[in-house]
């Protein structure tokens, strides 16, 4: 819960709620909670449960190999990225605050009224001129302390490990949660506040609906506020114990997440229709809009909002006291899967073996250097721009391969000793041939009416024909004397079944192909983590979870990452041809959020690398290099777990009868 609320609900979800104003907006948002965030977040939390390890060790046992440990670690990378300039926002917020606490018992008024966008840049920035970001007003010597004290408050509670973590969030989330309440409550009874909230949820505009740029925003808010695609709740569930209801926790988490934002948003659209925003022509508001920044909300908006109040210095003291508490959660919880990743990594464990402070406290400085390049001339654009680059490309990217490594790769030799390694190819090219095809035709078109389409009809097209194709290719293959179930890990009553149907006639055979193909990698990984998550009270992962992620969730996510990519390649090129600061901050976005995409890919570039950055297998504590390093995969751990269950109920049963009580 602490990953999921901070700061990505109270400014940013307000913030590309307004440049895509309307109901409309929440027809992509409500269809990437049940059918992404929900999943998704499912999956981490049972991959972290069963593997007991971080992103990178889970998606090494989904997929048995230490090659597909990339998009692993680049969620890592992606979440400590989030946290670099993360940190510069609070201290953004710390410095607001700060003012208005100098202010409260002195004035009547706050330091930026009427002047909330030049006291932002002025004041808190130290710019010379708004318009020059690269025309500095002295080193900005205040944001870089209150950065420094951000990262020492997440050094001293996360070298503490997970156990402190966890209790302090109870106070960190919790008292700002009521606060915001209030806030909330405020703002929508200003004056001229139901202009604003009539904009939020009393119009509706139809042409925006076919806008790849409001889905993809709308599906990158999704990620950015609940954190799902940074593997945290990959790691935290790595701690977690085996009562503790997995399934439960993605649903009260997910849907807590959004309609907390969603509530919030409320007082947030009163302050802009008490500040008179809605009421400027079209193109005024259009203009506001497009340069609203991802955080503009939070200071420029409600700042503004916040002195048309009674005591407007103690409702400002309280609001950003608010935004740093929640801020600092989230902060814990990002930084703990790059701790994590590292205090358990090989390389660390068998040659340094560093204490956990020293790895904790190299990542935090580490860190906080990184951090200064969002706090210098510049710094704002470069912060807004990776924001947006970050959470729409690396982090949906990084999504969209843990769920196909779940629902299309998962146990996949299985598969294709039995259908023939023929059909499985084909079934690989009908699955994502017709994303990336369908993807690139409808972006090499997207300047053209009905490009949406004609990348949707392309795709569909070869989803249908290479499908087709797999169904007869394993039809005749299951009718041979090739099909070979020796080689497999299926339990002795899956083989049975299979060997009845092949004694079947040609429809039983097409069934069974079909099933096959289209269903049997996340099925057995639901089969799989329920050994895990399932146990005792707990609920199980329903049968529906599998193909949501790979027939909804996964086209979704591929076409936002393709919008993604369009808009860097768009803006990329705007920027090499006018090379303005605002530019540059663009190419700079590009450059970090390409090299996690390279990192993504790393696995299949140095086997090695990614092995030191993998734990030591249990079997072998004494490794000397990361070569000697051997995991069994997830499937192999469930069958383990399953015959000790069996073993440990045969025991019980034992005991039970030795006592006389049957």
């Amino acid at each position: 819960m602490g990953s999921a609320m901070g700061v990505g609900n109270i400014l940013r979800f307000p913030s590309v709620t307004a440049k895509n104003y309307g109901l409309q907006w929440f027809i992509p948002y409500g269809i990437a909670i049940p059918t992404i965030a929900m999943p998704i977040l499912l999956l981490e939390i049972a991959l972290g449960r069963a593997t007991k390890g971080a992103s990178a060790l889970a998606l090494r046992k989904v997929s048995g190999s230490p090659r597909w440990s990339g998009p692993g670690l680049a969620s890592v990378v992606s979440a400590f990225g989030i946290c670099t300039f993360y940190s510069v926002i609070l201290a953004w917020c710390m410095t607001y605050f700060r003012y208005s606490m100098g202010w409260l018992l002195t004035q009547d008024k706050t330091p930026w009224q009427g002047r909330s966008e030049d006291f932002f840049h002025y004041d808190v920035l130290k710019l010379a001129h708004k318009d020059d970001p690269t025309d500095s007003d002295g080193m900005p010597w205040e944001l870089l302390g209150w950065s420094a004290m951000i990262w020492f408050i997440s050094y001293a509670v996360i070298c503490k490990g997970v156990g402190v973590t966890g209790k302090l969030i109870y106070v960190t989330m919790a008292l700002p949660m009521v606060l915001m309440v209030i806030v909330t409550v405020r703002g929508v009874t200003l004056e001229n506040a139901w202009s604003g909230i009539k904009n939020y949820v009393g119009v509706f505009r139809t042409d925006k609906l076919f806008d790849g740029g409001m889905w993809s925003s709308a599906i990158g808010q999704i990620f950015f506020s609940t954190g799902t695609g940074v593997g945290v709740y990959t790691a935290y569930a790595s701690y977690t114990s085996a009562h503790q209801n997995a399934v439960q926790d993605a649903l009260i988490i997910s849907s807590s997440n959004s309609i907390f934002e969603v509530f919030v948003a409320f007082g947030t659209f009163g302050a802009m229709g008490a500040l008179g925003l809605f009421a400027q022509n079209s193109e005024s508001l259009a203009k506001d809009l497009d340069e609203l920044s991802s955080f503009g909300v939070g200071f420029f908006t409600y700042p503004d909002a916040l002195s048309k109040l009674p005591l407007p210095n103690l409702w400002a003291a309280v609001f950003f006291f608010v935004l740093v508490m929640l801020g600092l959660s989230s902060m814990f919880a990002l930084l703990e899967g790059a701790v994590t990743t590292l205090v358990d990594s090989t390389f660390l464990k068998t040659r340094f073996r560093p204490p956990r402070w020293l790895t904790v406290l190299f990542v935090c400085i580490t860190g906080y250097l990184i951090s200064i390049a969002y706090t210098t001339p510049g710094g704002f654009h470069r912060l807004n721009s990776l924001d947006i680059f970050l959470n729409e490309v690396a982090v949906v990217f990084a999504s969209w391969i843990q769920i196909l490594l779940a629902t299309t790769l998962y146990r996949w030799r299985d598969l294709a000793n039995v259908i023939g390694y023929k059909s499985f190819y084909l079934s690989l090219i009908a699955y994502i041939g017709s994303l990336v095809i369908g993807s690139l035709v409808g972006s090499m078109c997207r300047k053209q009416d009905g490009a949406v389409w004609i990348g949707f009809g392309t795709g569909i097209g070869i989803l249908v024909t290479f499908t087709i194709a797999s169904m007869i290719a394993a039809v005749k293959h299951l009718g041979g004397p090739n099909v070979n179930t020796d080689n497999t890990c299926w339990e002795k009553e899956q083989k049975k079944d299979l060997c009845a149907m092949l004694k079947g006639g040609r429809k039983e055979r097409i069934v069974k192909a079909w099933w096959l193909i289209t269903s049997y990698s996340g099925r057995q990984l639901t089969n799989d983590l329920n050994i895990f998550v399932g146990d005792g009270s707990n609920w199980s992962i329903p049968g529906i979870w599998a193909p949501t992620l790979r027939y909804i969730a996964s086209p979704i996510l591929f076409v936002t990452f393709t919008f993604g990519l369009n808009k860097l390649y768009d803006k990329g090129i705007e920027a090499h041809a006018e090379p303005t600061p605002k530019n540059m901050a663009i190419i700079y976005a590009a450059v970090v959020t390409g090299l996690i995409l390279l990192i993504a890919a790393s696995g299949w570039i140095s086997k090695r690398w990614i092995n030191g950055l993998l734990p030591p297998p249990p079997t072998s504590k004494d490794v000397d290099s990361s070569e000697k390093a051997t995991f069994t995969p997830l499937w192999e751990d469930a069958k383990a777990k399953l015959a000790e269950s069996a073993v440990r109920n045969m025991d019980q049963w034992d005991k039970v009868v030795k006592e006389g009580k049957v």
